[in-house]
């Protein structure tokens, strides 16, 4: 007997509180001038650049930490 392939609906997730608080760093970040990227690389949540990344090295590294979250 074969498996019945069930269709499954995917809904969109709301943002979880963290990411919600890191759109609003980046976009505070971005208003300040500074060109805003992802910082998983660099084990943060954001990097920021005063000019072109290919021209400077970052200028800050930014730790999004949500209000109420406790440092370990």
């Amino acid at each position: 007997m074969e498996a019945q392939k069930v269709p499954i609906k995917v809904e969109a997730k709301l943002l979880l509180p963290r990411e919600e608080y890191t759109l609003m760093a980046r976009k505070h970040f971005e208003k300040k001038g500074y060109r805003v990227h992802s910082g998983l690389q660099f084990g943060s949540d954001l990097v920021l650049y005063a000019d072109s990344p290919d021209r400077v090295h970052s200028d800050f590294c930014v730790h999004v930490i949500p209000e109420g979250e406790i440092l370990h």
